[in-house]
């Protein structure tokens, strides 16, 4: 009998105090502290040879905007860079269609000399409010400025950052 009794106040104790870690962890919850992407760190990926400096996400006039960096030995000419996530709508910037003032020797795109910094301002069709961050896909084509668009070549990357208002 005794027994029984010690083993229900084992448990009626013990039961309590799981209760209560469980609820301080719901609150914790709730109140946005154990949000992962606050805990995350904002950053801007991409394959060698090409490094993103810096990044922003406007909702306000819907555009990306991207610091890259060329460091592949040699000029490139980007043709496209198109941006897709989950709250980032129609990112997509076609540099072919410059004035043709503005190309590298006649060869269409924007041309990125090798150890030069630029920015790139990408336009979306809408990019969603958000008192977050969101992750966006990046797709950059592009060639050396020595070659034709015969030998277009594809670069992935990621971004994650803040949406900013």
């Amino acid at each position: 009998m005794r027994r029984a009794q010690a083993a229900l106040e084992f448990l009626m104790t013990y039961g309590w105090a799981i209760l209560v870690v469980l609820v301080v962890i719901g609150a914790l919850a709730y109140f946005g502290v154990l949000n992962p992407s606050i805990l995350l760190p904002e950053k801007c990926t991409l394959e060698t040879g090409l490094s993103c400096r810096d990044h922003r996400i406007d909702s306000t006039i819907d555009n990306v905007d991207l610091m890259i960096e060329n460091g592949k030995g040699k000029g490139i000419i980007i043709t496209n860079v198109d941006i897709t996530g989950e709250l980032l709508s129609g990112c997509s910037k076609d540099y072919t269609t410059l004035p043709p003032s503005e190309f590298f020797n006649s060869k269409p795109g924007k041309h990125l000399p090798n150890g030069v910094a630029e920015r790139f301002s990408i336009g979306c069709t809408d990019i969603a409010e958000w008192d977050g961050k969101t992750k966006g896909i990046m797709t950059i084509e592009w060639y050396f400025e020595d070659s034709t668009t015969d030998f277009m070549h594809t670069m992935k990357g990621e971004i994650l950052a803040k949406v900013e208002k």
